[in-house]
């Protein structure tokens, strides 16, 4: 999964690369904050310099990202 600079950033909802599953900036916030902290410090200089954080990273983030789309469905509206 390649995680661009400006996701953090963008609007609107984006795709989950391999699922059906749609999120928004806010989702992928909760996730990275779910990373273990150096996992989560080396997205945050990934985003801080624009590279690719490494596969392993990668992959954890993607299947926190997963797992809160898949929560955020079957969560009842307020």
């Amino acid at each position: 999964m390649n995680i661009p600079v400006q996701l953090m950033q963008a609007e609107g909802k984006f795709s989950v690369p391999g699922t059906r599953h749609t999120v928004n900036r806010e989702v992928v916030r909760r996730a990275i904050g779910r990373l273990p902290v150096r996992e989560r410090g080396e997205v945050f200089d990934c985003f801080a310099d624009g590279a690719a954080p490494s596969e392993k990273v990668a992959e954890a983030l993607r299947s926190l990202i997963v797992e809160l789309a898949e929560q955020s469905e079957v969560r009842p509206s307020p």
